[in-house]
């Protein structure tokens, strides 16, 4: 037994230093808050505990009391700090781009929208006049469209280009197609290399495809391809007059269903993409847009949905449109939009709807090809078990959504 105790002990060592080894390399390669937590927490802990036991086992009967001590501290406190840390981490707003699942923690944690790096980044120090309440400055007018863009997500482009070129030629604006690999996506897949390639020939692909419904002179366009961040690559965070148009579905994996077994769930994030984004964003409709559509205005009180609705009406997104206010949350403001409908040539329905609790469209409404709404139903996922995006909109409803762009205050 004297020779095999030194063996043993040898051998713990000898693991317990390589899931130390792993845990570092996990915590200097994973990119994510949560992942890192695991890596140090979960993989050091028990590194540690094994090289801990193989040293009781090659010392002294001395160090068994000592090393039994520190293994149940450890195992005692690691734990509650893996917790504070995974929650800090969470409620900080913390990037968590290999969590892409089911979010088990929404509606229970509060979670910041933007990361505390981009929260507490150095903004030069301008004294104002004067202090001025929120609740009496004027809302000010959104900049005019400067320009459109649209994320090329495979593999149907065909939709969003032929919209977009639609809404650019009513300003006459530049127009600027956004292509990206989601790295997350194929850091998840296992094979980057592999994933890559076969997502770069369905982005090639809708290139050509796209080239074929461009007009020959286009001066007013530009293509961008990138291979990154899509919430960093894809919305214009200062351009307020900028119009992002993106698809009802999919994502910049661009349709390549590969399994993603490094991360929680499969890549997903179109909703998201309105967060990161200054100005309004238009989600296309499953159909295509009449030609005089019925536009259903969700009224929620507030000054952004009255900008965004001037906006989009000033900017021709579309013909002889027909408005159907419906109040959510609050009651409808009729009166307001109809003097904003006829000053700026619209139509709108005599009779106000409100809406029903569990949806954002009530039954008289649900015809209705556009929705104008300032937030989108929640969760911001796609396909939610099952039920498509646009159920929690109405039950079966296809039409085409503007997500309008927070008020802005003069002054």
């Amino acid at each position: 037994m004297s020779v095999l105790w030194p063996i043993l002990s040898f051998f713990l060592m000898l693991i317990g230093v390589g899931f130390v080894i792993a845990a570092a390399i996990g915590v200097l390669r994973f990119r994510d808050a949560l992942q890192r937590m695991h890596a140090s927490t979960k993989a050091g802990t028990l590194g540690a505990i094994l090289v801990l036991a193989g040293a009781m086992l090659g010392l002294a009967d001395d160090a068994v009391p000592v090393g039994t001590m520190a293994i149940l501290f450890m195992l005692l406190t690691v734990p509650v700090a893996a917790h504070l840390l995974g929650r800090a981490a969470y409620v900080s707003g913390a990037p968590m781009r290999m969590v892409l699942g089911r979010n088990a923690l929404f509606g229970v944690l509060d979670r910041q929208a933007v990361p505390l790096e981009e929260r507490t980044e150095y903004v030069a120090y301008a004294p104002r006049a004067k202090s001025l309440d929120s609740a009496d400055v004027a809302p000010q007018a959104l900049a005019a469209m400067s320009e459109v863009r649209l994320a090329l997500i495979a593999p149907d482009i065909s939709p969003i280009v032929t919209r977009s070129l639609t809404i650019r030629a009513a300003n006459k604006v530049p127009m600027k197609a956004i292509a990206v690999v989601d790295e997350a996506f194929l850091d998840a897949t296992g094979d980057v290399q592999g994933t890559r390639a076969k997502v770069r020939e369905n982005v090639a692909r809708a290139i050509e495809e796209m080239e074929t419904l461009l007009p020959k002179r286009r001066s007013f366009f530009s293509l961008s391809y990138e291979e990154g961040d899509p919430m960093r690559l894809i919305p214009s965070s200062e351009d307020s007059g900028s119009l992002l148009v993106l698809p009802n579905k999919g994502w910049c994996n661009h349709g390549v269903d590969i399994a993603t077994p490094m991360a929680t769930g499969r890549p997903e994030g179109l909703q998201r993409l309105a967060d990161h984004h200054a100005g309004s964003v238009l989600y296309l409709g499953c159909k295509p847009l009449v030609e005089t559509p019925l536009i259903a205005v969700a009224d929620d009180g507030g000054d952004a949905i009255l900008q965004g609705l001037e906006w989009a009406l000033s900017s021709g997104l579309w013909k002889s449109p027909t408005l159907l206010i419906v109040g959510h949350g609050k009651p409808a403001r009729h009166s307001v939009f109809a003097a904003l409908a006829k000053r700026l040539g619209a139509d709108i329905v005599d009779k106000p709807s409100q809406s029903p609790s569990g949806s954002m469209l009530p039954k008289e409404a649900t015809a209705a090809d556009v929705l104008v709404t300032a937030s989108l139903p929640r969760p911001k996922r796609t396909d939610w078990y099952g039920m498509f995006w646009h159920d929690s909109i109405a039950p079966g409803w296809t039409g085409e959504v503007l997500l309008v762009p927070p008020a802005r205050k003069s002054g």
